[in-house]
């Protein structure tokens, strides 16, 4: 299988007392939640037990919110990010009602997780060098948690799969972000260094920029797709690569392969914001995580207006200083991520929420936290699913 970009156990995991576990089912709209095989019973309840930024203490773990006429129907990933960078950690993939259709588990702490078409899953880790061994990087699994491949490295926050042998990374070399293309055999074909095109941020965002350790702080590199800016402007066209540097609250694109800072925004406008992309009418779309309250907006990137935004007015009961992302469905809905609560939900373009889903996961040690959530429609879902079967 040809991967394109744009868009059991181990035994000695489950020796651990690691199981899979459904997630919550809550009364949503007066009603309980259908549990496992439609049997109406909750699968699991969880109390939050400590106040996560954004969430009243009472509040309860699972699927709130289901209007399925109103939803883009499909499997969501995410995974449990551990604030402990020693822990192992699980990737979740959940269907609309909040049960837990797959697990993987990951002996290095995972923070970012992508399914392929073939049903297999690449992540990268945690911690970078703070894990002191080679075990960091970028790794694929197999539906049963087996390691498949392994490309050392301190790949930070986020990678595109180019194609089954090629990676488009974040990287640090020194606290500088760096961007690479790198094959399966480790070979870099490209390399992108921040600290060469001080000069080019600094005169695109009217900054002054001192390079101390972790000076940009970048969470984003995907390629630009197919896109209708690109014939109005060359700075937009396919290819290019878009970053997020959220120290310096600015996301940009840069010209592939020159390497040269074409377009950048957001001084004054965003705070820490994180997962950038490019929707299909070239408006961009991002996660605003705020000093004191979040937002998702979508940009114009030729005027620099935003012309859609949720919540459409502030408010602090929406708020994840760090972490987080925004994905724009097929339906024309938006899946929004507020990862230090842990909560992911589906809104529309009116901003009313028709899915809402709480992770019970980590509760228990005050570590609730997901990086980055996707939503799968059920067709690309099924390689997983039969593969899986096969497992068994």
């Amino acid at each position: 299988m040809r991967y394109k970009y744009f868009p059991s156990p181990p035994s000695h995991l489950l020796a651990c007392g690691v199981l899979a576990i459904s997630a919550a089912c809550n009364p949503v709209n007066g009603q309980t939640a259908p549990g496992p095989r439609g049997s109406g019973k909750p699968v699991l309840q969880d109390k939050i037990a400590t106040i996560a930024p954004g969430l009243a203490a009472e509040e309860t773990a699972g699927l709130r919110v289901y209007k399925p006429e109103k939803c883009y129907t499909g499997y969501t990933l995410f995974t449990h990010n551990p604030r402990d960078v020693m822990r192992f950690s699980s990737i979740y993939l959940i269907d609309m009602r909040g049960e837990v259709k797959h697990q993987w588990m990951t002996e290095i702490p995972a923070i970012h997780a992508r399914l392929m078409p073939d049903g297999n899953l690449f992540y990268n880790t945690t911690g970078g060098t703070l894990l002191g061994s080679t075990d960091y990087g970028l790794y694929e699994l197999d539906p049963n948690s087996n390691v498949g491949w392994h490309l050392p490295g301190d790949i930070s926050h986020d990678f595109q799969v180019i194609d089954n042998d090629t990676f488009l990374i974040s990287e640090y070399d020194e606290g500088n972000p760096e961007i690479k293309i790198v094959t399966r055999g480790n070979k870099v074909l490209w390399t992108w260094k921040s600290v060469d095109h001080i000069g080019e941020l600094e005169e695109l965002t009217g900054a002054k920029i001192t390079a101390s350790r972790d000076w940009a702080h970048n969470n984003t590199a995907i390629f630009l797709g197919k896109n209708p800016l690109a014939k109005k402007d060359p700075r937009f066209k396919e290819g290019n690569i878009m970053f997020s540097f959220s120290s310096l609250d600015t996301i940009g694109i840069i010209d592939y392969p020159s390497g040269k800072i074409v377009w950048a925004w957001g001084k004054g406008m965003l705070w820490k914001q994180h997962a950038p992309e490019m929707l299909n009418n070239g408006h961009i779309l991002l996660f605003d995580n705020g000093e004191l309250f979040s937002r998702v907006i979508e940009l114009d990137p030729l005027s620099g207006q935003i012309v859609w935004k949720y919540p459409p007015q502030p408010t602090e009961s929406f708020h994840s200083g760090m972490l987080s992302n925004a994905t724009r469905l097929p339906n024309g809905n938006t899946l929004i991520c507020g990862g230090q609560t842990g909560r992911i939900f589906e809104v529309t373009a009116e901003g009313e929420i028709v899915w809402e889903f709480i992770s019970p996961f980590g509760r228990w040690h005050n570590s609730p936290d997901i990086y980055r959530a996707y939503r799968y429609s059920e067709e690309y879902a099924q390689p997983l699913f039969r593969a899986a079967e096969k497992i068994k």
